[in-house]
């Protein structure tokens, strides 16, 4: 049997901070989002909006134990298959990804 876990958590994010890749998080797609009344969640590094929970840097047992309760994530432009990409592929997380990558 499967234990399954109810899912209550839109978006969860993963953001780092980094001069050379500010360009490649969707920050204006995370804005929206959170506008539009979606649960947006970030772990990693704080990001200042509104209508945004941050978690800041958590065991790799508590974004588990998130990822279970999560329909989707937006990853990072720079590299699609990092680890956290691939514990939400593991998780069964929806990754939504620009199709021009």
């Amino acid at each position: 049997k499967k234990n399954t876990v109810k899912k209550n958590i839109d978006f969860l994010i993963y953001y780092r901070k980094n001069q050379n890749k500010k360009d490649l998080i969707p920050i204006e797609t995370i804005k929206r989002l959170a506008l539009y009344g979606f649960d947006v969640r970030i772990i990693g590094d704080y990001l200042n909006l509104p209508k945004i929970k941050n978690y800041g840097y958590i065991s790799n047992t508590k974004v588990i134990s998130l990822l279970k309760k999560t329909y989707f994530t937006l990853p990072s432009e720079e590299n699609i298959y990092s680890i956290f990409v691939l514990e939400c592929i593991e998780n069964n997380v929806s990754i939504l990804i620009n199709k021009n990558i």
